[in-house]
Protein backbone atom coordinates (compact mmCIF):
# COMPACT_ATOMS: atom_id res chain seq x y z
CA UNK A 1 0.00 0.00 0.00
CA UNK A 2 1.49 3.50 -0.70
CA UNK A 3 -0.34 6.98 -0.85
CA UNK A 4 1.20 8.59 -4.69
CA UNK A 5 0.64 12.11 -6.20
CA UNK A 6 -2.05 11.89 -8.34
CA UNK A 7 -1.88 12.29 -12.17
CA UNK A 8 -3.27 14.55 -15.10
CA UNK A 9 -7.21 14.12 -15.53
CA UNK A 10 -8.34 11.41 -17.40
CA UNK A 11 -5.21 9.24 -16.62
CA UNK A 12 -6.63 7.53 -13.90
CA UNK A 13 -6.20 8.48 -10.02
CA UNK A 14 -7.06 11.37 -10.15
CA UNK A 15 -10.12 11.15 -11.35
CA UNK A 16 -11.28 8.37 -8.60
CA UNK A 17 -10.24 11.09 -6.15
CA UNK A 18 -12.90 13.42 -7.61
CA UNK A 19 -15.46 10.98 -7.79
CA UNK A 20 -14.77 10.12 -4.28
CA UNK A 21 -14.11 13.25 -2.96
CA UNK A 22 -17.76 14.54 -4.33
CA UNK A 23 -19.34 11.37 -2.79
CA UNK A 24 -17.75 11.13 0.54
CA UNK A 25 -17.87 14.54 1.79
CA UNK A 26 -20.94 16.84 3.05
CA UNK A 27 -21.32 19.78 -0.26
CA UNK A 28 -21.10 22.64 2.83
CA UNK A 29 -17.70 21.26 4.25
CA UNK A 30 -16.74 20.63 0.59
CA UNK A 31 -13.69 23.32 -0.97
CA UNK A 32 -14.48 23.88 -4.95
CA UNK A 33 -12.41 21.34 -6.87
CA UNK A 34 -10.92 24.35 -8.75
CA UNK A 35 -9.23 25.73 -6.09
CA UNK A 36 -7.66 22.55 -4.90
CA UNK A 37 -6.18 22.48 -8.47
CA UNK A 38 -4.89 25.77 -8.54
CA UNK A 39 -3.29 25.91 -5.15
CA UNK A 40 -1.93 22.02 -6.20
CA UNK A 41 0.29 24.07 -9.01
CA UNK A 42 0.81 26.68 -6.94
CA UNK A 43 2.53 24.35 -4.36
CA UNK A 44 0.25 24.70 -1.17
CA UNK A 45 -1.84 21.69 -2.52
CA UNK A 46 -1.50 17.72 -2.79
CA UNK A 47 -3.40 15.16 -4.14
CA UNK A 48 -2.57 11.81 -3.17
CA UNK A 49 -4.31 8.75 -4.71
CA UNK A 50 -4.07 5.91 -1.71
CA UNK A 51 -2.79 2.44 -3.87
CA UNK A 52 -2.33 -0.68 -3.67
CA UNK A 53 -0.29 -1.25 -6.85
CA UNK A 54 -2.97 -0.19 -9.40
CA UNK A 55 -5.69 -0.95 -7.46
CA UNK A 56 -7.63 2.67 -6.06
CA UNK A 57 -8.27 2.24 -1.99
CA UNK A 58 -8.91 6.00 -1.53
CA UNK A 59 -7.65 9.63 -0.93
CA UNK A 60 -5.60 12.27 1.03
CA UNK A 61 -5.51 16.06 -0.27
CA UNK A 62 -3.30 17.63 2.15
CA UNK A 63 -2.36 21.58 2.42
CA UNK A 64 1.47 22.00 3.63
CA UNK A 65 2.30 25.30 5.01
CA UNK A 66 5.43 25.92 6.54
CA UNK A 67 5.81 22.61 9.04
CA UNK A 68 2.28 21.86 9.33
CA UNK A 69 0.51 19.72 6.86
CA UNK A 70 -3.01 20.21 7.10
CA UNK A 71 -5.12 16.84 6.65
CA UNK A 72 -7.95 18.51 4.67
CA UNK A 73 -9.93 15.82 3.27
CA UNK A 74 -9.00 11.51 3.77
CA UNK A 75 -11.32 8.82 2.85
CA UNK A 76 -10.79 5.43 2.01
CA UNK A 77 -13.38 3.88 -0.82
CA UNK A 78 -16.58 2.30 0.40
CA UNK A 79 -16.00 -0.49 -0.53
CA UNK A 80 -12.69 -0.75 1.72
CA UNK A 81 -13.41 0.92 4.70
CA UNK A 82 -12.95 -0.77 7.93
CA UNK A 83 -10.17 -2.85 7.08
CA UNK A 84 -7.52 -0.89 9.04
CA UNK A 85 -6.66 1.45 5.68
CA UNK A 86 -7.58 4.68 7.18
CA UNK A 87 -4.90 3.85 10.26
CA UNK A 88 -2.46 2.75 7.44
CA UNK A 89 -2.68 5.95 5.23
CA UNK A 90 -2.19 8.03 8.23
CA UNK A 91 0.93 6.01 9.23
CA UNK A 92 1.98 7.05 5.24
CA UNK A 93 1.12 10.33 5.60
CA UNK A 94 3.21 11.16 8.97
CA UNK A 95 6.33 8.42 7.25
CA UNK A 96 5.84 11.05 4.19
CA UNK A 97 6.27 14.09 6.17
CA UNK A 98 8.25 13.12 9.42
CA UNK A 99 9.24 16.23 10.31
CA UNK A 100 5.83 18.04 10.35
CA UNK A 101 2.95 18.59 12.92
CA UNK A 102 -0.26 17.16 10.90
CA UNK A 103 -3.66 18.55 12.15
CA UNK A 104 -6.68 17.60 10.87
CA UNK A 105 -10.72 18.91 11.16
CA UNK A 106 -13.50 16.78 12.05
CA UNK A 107 -17.04 17.72 12.59
CA UNK A 108 -18.23 18.83 16.26
CA UNK A 109 -19.11 16.22 18.92
CA UNK A 110 -20.10 19.18 21.05
CA UNK A 111 -22.98 20.22 18.39
CA UNK A 112 -26.35 18.73 17.86
CA UNK A 113 -26.80 16.72 14.76
CA UNK A 114 -28.31 13.53 13.18
CA UNK A 115 -25.12 12.02 12.62
CA UNK A 116 -23.38 11.90 16.06
CA UNK A 117 -22.74 8.52 16.45
CA UNK A 118 -20.64 8.38 13.35
CA UNK A 119 -18.94 12.01 14.17
CA UNK A 120 -17.95 10.26 17.53
CA UNK A 121 -16.95 7.42 15.72
CA UNK A 122 -14.62 9.63 13.38
CA UNK A 123 -13.35 11.13 16.33
CA UNK A 124 -12.63 7.67 18.16
CA UNK A 125 -10.35 6.60 14.93
CA UNK A 126 -8.52 9.30 14.61
CA UNK A 127 -7.44 9.45 18.55
CA UNK A 128 -7.06 5.94 18.64
CA UNK A 129 -4.98 6.72 15.15
CA UNK A 130 -2.49 9.16 17.51
CA UNK A 131 -4.07 12.11 17.24
CA UNK A 132 -4.49 15.08 20.19
CA UNK A 133 -7.80 17.20 19.92
CA UNK A 134 -6.69 20.47 20.70
CA UNK A 135 -8.46 22.77 23.12
CA UNK A 136 -10.58 24.75 20.76
CA UNK A 137 -12.66 24.37 18.13
CA UNK A 138 -13.28 26.58 14.85
CA UNK A 139 -16.13 27.58 12.81
CA UNK A 140 -14.93 27.23 9.26
CA UNK A 141 -17.29 28.37 6.85
CA UNK A 142 -20.44 28.08 9.18
CA UNK A 143 -20.02 23.98 10.71
CA UNK A 144 -18.12 23.51 13.61
CA UNK A 145 -15.30 21.55 13.65
CA UNK A 146 -12.87 20.12 16.36
CA UNK A 147 -9.18 20.11 15.21
CA UNK A 148 -6.56 17.00 16.24
CA UNK A 149 -3.22 17.41 15.76
CA UNK A 150 -0.23 14.92 16.08
CA UNK A 151 3.47 15.73 16.20
CA UNK A 152 3.26 19.27 18.47
CA UNK A 153 0.92 21.62 18.95
CA UNK A 154 -0.45 24.52 16.81
CA UNK A 155 -2.09 27.61 18.06
CA UNK A 156 -5.54 29.27 16.52
CA UNK A 157 -3.20 32.08 15.03
CA UNK A 158 -1.07 29.69 13.35
CA UNK A 159 -3.87 27.37 12.00
CA UNK A 160 -5.74 30.63 11.22
CA UNK A 161 -2.58 31.49 8.91
CA UNK A 162 -2.82 28.60 6.93
CA UNK A 163 -5.87 29.90 5.24
CA UNK A 164 -4.73 33.41 5.38
CA UNK A 165 -1.44 32.91 3.82
CA UNK A 166 -2.62 29.50 1.28
CA UNK A 167 -5.96 31.31 0.16
CA UNK A 168 -5.73 34.82 0.70
CA UNK A 169 -7.55 36.90 3.98
CA UNK A 170 -10.95 36.86 2.31
CA UNK A 171 -11.00 32.92 2.94
CA UNK A 172 -9.62 33.05 6.35
CA UNK A 173 -12.62 35.46 7.50
CA UNK A 174 -14.56 32.25 7.33
CA UNK A 175 -12.52 30.66 9.57
CA UNK A 176 -13.09 31.74 13.46
CA UNK A 177 -12.51 30.14 16.83
CA UNK A 178 -14.63 29.19 19.31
Amino acid sequence: MEIRLTDAPGEGFLDRVMRLYDAAFPENEKKPWQLMLDKRREGFYDIFAVTDGNDFLGEALTVSYRDVVLLDYLAIAPERRGCGLGTKTLELLREKFPDKRLILEIESTFADAANMAQRQSRKSFYLRSGMRALDYRVMLFGVEMELLVSGGEISFDEYRSIFSDVYGESFALNVTGI
